[in-house]
């Protein structure tokens, strides 16, 4: 290692790599075959139809006014106290689903952990 061997193995392994991709011996999807180029392709986007949100706005108020809100808390804090100790999540997620917490409240209580996550430079 002091007279550095490893590193020049190393940096001359690199180099045959990159060369083969290069040449299109080594192939990386969508790097040097199968990709898409970007200026052609069209996002889509995808937006809800306002019948939808019509009719899920009072089932969703149904659902909130007829659940267990006890339940509904607790199952949330046990969420938060699973995120907090760095425990598996799944548990407690399904427990949240079976006492109908929304995504929404989920979401919110797992950002108090986590944060949000910020995009800087992405789109």
């Amino acid at each position: 290692m002091e007279d550095g061997t490893i590193q020049k193995q190393l940096s001359n392994q690199a180099y045959e790599v990159q060369k083969k991709f290069e040449t299109g011996e080594l192939i990386k999807v969508g790097i040097n075959r199968f990709g898409i180029d970007e200026d052609d392709r069209e996002l889509e986007v995808f937006e809800v139809d306002p019948k939808t949100i019509s009719r899920q706005i009072p089932r969703l108020k149904q659902v909130k006014s007829d659940r267990d809100h006890e339940w509904v808390k607790n199952v949330l804090k046990i969420l938060k106290q699973t995120a907090t100790e760095k425990r598996n999540l799944m548990p407690s997620i399904l427990d949240a689903v079976r006492a109908y917490a929304t995504v929404g409240e989920m979401v919110n209580t797992l950002k108090e952990v986590y944060g949000e996550a910020q995009h800087i430079g992405v789109f």
